[in-house]
């Protein structure tokens, strides 16, 4: 598995995920959906809950093989849908098994009554900040998110 991060000159981030998962890929580890942030630096990863009104966001790094763990308690995310627009306060999860707490997460969460059921919308970004990177106005639509069709095999 390690070997295979020579070509793309990363270094696998071994407190965020088993070595088993370190391959070079771009597929969402939990089958959500991808939003590329600036020229592929991070991903965000949405994973829809609707039957319970749920929405989860995965910070990733570029090649979606690590979690990006942040310093933030949450950040907002603008849903646009039946011409109604509300914000979302996604909050930082605490996860024990892999010692996450707020202040040191890749994964926050908001749980709505309005999500339930919803399953197309368009969404916003407003602002994010990773590792000294400031995102802006990332714009897309859900479930669809803003990855390229190619991006899966995007080759380094």
């Amino acid at each position: 598995g390690l070997a295979s991060l020579g070509g793309c000159g990363q270094k696998p981030d071994t407190g965020s995920r088993p070595p088993a998962s370190l391959g070079h890929h771009h597929e969402p580890p939990h089958g959500g959906t991808v939003v590329v942030l600036g020229q592929e630096e991070y991903h965000l990863e949405l994973v829809h809950h609707a039957d319970e009104g749920r929405l989860q966001v995965f910070i990733l790094d570029g090649h979606m093989d690590n979690f990006v763990r942040l310093k933030i308690p949450s950040f907002d995310l603008v849903v646009r849908t039946a011409g109604a627009e509300r914000t979302l306060k996604l909050e930082a999860v605490t996860t024990k098994s892999t010692g996450e707490k707020v202040g040191d997460t890749a994964l926050f969460e908001a749980r709505v009554d309005w999500l339930k059921g919803l399953t197309h919308f368009e969404a916003e970004l407003p602002q994010l900040s990773i590792r000294g990177r400031e995102y802006r106005a990332v714009s897309f639509p859900f479930p669809q998110g803003n990855a390229q069709p190619d991006d899966s095999a995007h080759r380094h």
